[in-house]
C-alpha cells in the first residue's frame, strides 16, 4: 500500500548524503530506488533522473584517462537522460564531451606472430592441382567444398576449447566498438557471450587460414585463363536460379522482368579486368571500391528474393510520427535472423553470411558499406573474394520461381 513507503524517500536521502562523494554509483543506485518509490506513490520523478545524470557526469569526469573507454561510457549514459528530460543545454554541451572521448579511446592490443611458410606451399599446391581442371568444376568446388570456409561445427568446439582457457569469460562484459569509438554491441549473458567466441573463433579460422587458400585459388584460376567473368557468369547462367529471369510486377503494374546476372555482372567484370591487369603489369594495389560496394548491397537483394520465393515475410508495419501504420523492406539484418531461414539455408552457410554482412563482432560489411565507414586500404582483395563466395552460396538455393510480387 502506499502507506507503507512512508519515510522510504528520507531514508534514501541519507542513504546518499553518507554515499557522496565517496560512492556515487550507490548514489546512483539509491536514487533509482527513490524513482521506483515515486512512481508507485505517483509523484514526478524528473528531479531524481536529472540527479542521476548528474552523478554519471562527474563520474565520466572522475574516471577520464588515457584510454577514455569508461568516462566515454558514463558520459553516455549522463547524456541519455539529459536528451530524456529535454535539457538542450546539457546534451549540447555532453555531446561534445562524449563526440572527443570516443574518438580518442585507445585500447591495448597483444598479438603473436604465426609462420604460415609451410600452409601457404600447401595451399598454393592445393590451388594448382584444383586449377588444372575446368573452369566448371573449379566454380562448383568454390559453392559447393565445405573445406573453404570454417563450419559452425568446427568454430563451436574451438569457442568452447578456448572459453575452457579464457579469463575472458569472467569479465562481466564484452562490447564491440567501432571505427569511431561508439560502442556497437554487447555481450554480456553466457548465452551472449558464447555466440562472441564462436564469432571469434571464425574470424581467426577465415584470417589465419580460409581467406588464404581461396585467394589461392582463385589466383592461380586467373593465371591459368580459367577464371574470368565470363565463366563465373556462365557458371552461374547454367547452374544457379541466379541466372533465371524472373519477373517483377509492382502495384498491379506490368511485370517487369529481370536477372541478377545482369546486377552483379559490372562488379565481376570490375573485379576480373582489375586483377589480370594487376598480373600482367605488377603496377598499383588494384582497386576493389566499385564491385564490393555493389555487391555488397546487391547480396541483399538476392535474400530478399529467396524470402518471397519461400512465403517469408520481407516487410515489417510500424507507425510513423504521427502514428499512422507504415509498411517498410526489412534490412538484411532481419531477414538474416528470421527463424524461418534457419530452416532453408545451411548452417554453415547461415554464419557464414552472419559474420560477413551484419554481425558487429565479424565483418559488417553491408553496415560499413551503406554508412561508408571503410577507407581505401580496407576494400580488402580479401574481401571482394568472400563476396563472390556469398554470392555462390546464395546461387545453390535454387528456390526461384519466375515471377516476383512487389509491393514497394
Amino acid at each position: 500500500k502506499e502507506t507503507d513507503f512512508k519515510g522510504v524517500v528520507k531514508v534514501c536521502e541519507q542513504m546518499i548524503s553518507k554515499s557522496y562523494p565517496t560512492n556515487k554509483h550507490s548514489v546512483i543506485d539509491v536514487l533509482n530506488l527513490i524513482i521506483k518509490v515515486e512512481k508507485k506513490l505517483k509523484n514526478e520523478t524528473a528531479n531524481y533522473e536529472k540527479r542521476i545524470a548528474e552523478m554519471w557526469e562527474e563520474l565520466s569526469y572522475d574516471r577520464e584517462d588515457e584510454t577514455n573507454l569508461v568516462s566515454s561510457d558514463f558520459c553516455k549514459n549522463a547524456l541519455k537522460i539529459y536528451k530524456k528530460l529535454k535539457i538542450t543545454a546539457k546534451v549540447k554541451e555532453l555531446e561534445k564531451r562524449f563526440n572527443e572521448l570516443r574518438k580518442n579511446i585507445k585500447l591495448s592490443s597483444f598479438g603473436q606472430a604465426i609462420d604460415l611458410t609451410e600452409i601457404m606451399e600447401e595451399f598454393r599446391k592445393y590451388a594448382d592441382k584444383l586449377t588444372d581442371n575446368e573452369p566448371y568444376v573449379i566454380i562448383n568446388s568454390l559453392m559447393t567444398d565445405k573445406g573453404l570456409l570454417p563450419t559452425f561445427d568446427e568454430v563451436e568446439k574451438q569457442a568452447k576449447e578456448t572459453g575452457k582457457h579464457s579469463f575472458l569469460q569472467h569479465l562481466a562484459n564484452t562490447s564491440i566498438l567501432d571505427r569511431n569509438g561508439n560502442t556497437a554491441q554487447y555481450f554480456n549473458d553466457k548465452e551472449e557471450y558464447e555466440y562472441y567466441q564462436i564469432l571469434q573463433s571464425y574470424h581467426f579460422s577465415l584470417e589465419l587460414m580460409k581467406s588464404n587458400l581461396i585467394r589461392e585459388i582463385i589466383f592461380a584460376g586467373i593465371k591459368k585463363g580459367k577464371l574470368n567473368a565470363d565463366t563465373f557468369l556462365s557458371y552461374l547462367q547454367q547452374y544457379s536460379w541466379l541466372g533465371k529471369e524472373l519477373e517483377m510486377s509492382s502495384n498491379g503494374g506490368k511485370p517487369v522482368p529481370y536477372c541478377w546476372l545482369a546486377l552483379i555482372a559490372p562488379a565481376l567484370n570490375e573485379y576480373f579486368i582489375n586483377l589480370e591487369f594487376f598480373f600482367r603489369n605488377q603496377t598499383n594495389y588494384p582497386n576493389f571500391i566499385l564491385c564490393i560496394d555493389s555487391l555488397t548491397l546487391k547480396i541483399e537483394g538476392m535474400l530478399r528474393d529467396i524470402c518471397e520465393f519461400k512465403g517469408i515475410t520481407t516487410f515489417e508495419l510500424k507507425p510513423d510520427k504521427k502514428g499512422r501504420t507504415i509498411s517498410q523492406e526489412k534490412d538484411i539484418h532481419k531477414l538474416l535472423y528470421e527463424p524461418e531461414i534457419a530452416d532453408l539455408i545451411d548452417k554453415d552457410d547461415l554464419l557464414f553470411f552472419k559474420f560477413l554482412l551484419v554481425e558487429k563482432a565479424g565483418y559488417n560489411l553491408r553496415h560499413r558499406v551503406a554508412h561508408s565507414l571503410m577507407t581505401f586500404y580496407e576494400y580488402h582483395i580479401n574481401l571482394m573474394n568472400l563476396l563472390i563466395m556469398a554470392v555462390l552460396k546464395f546461387g545453390k538455393y535454387n528456390f526461384a520461381t519466375t515471377k516476383k510480387n512487389d509491393s514497394e
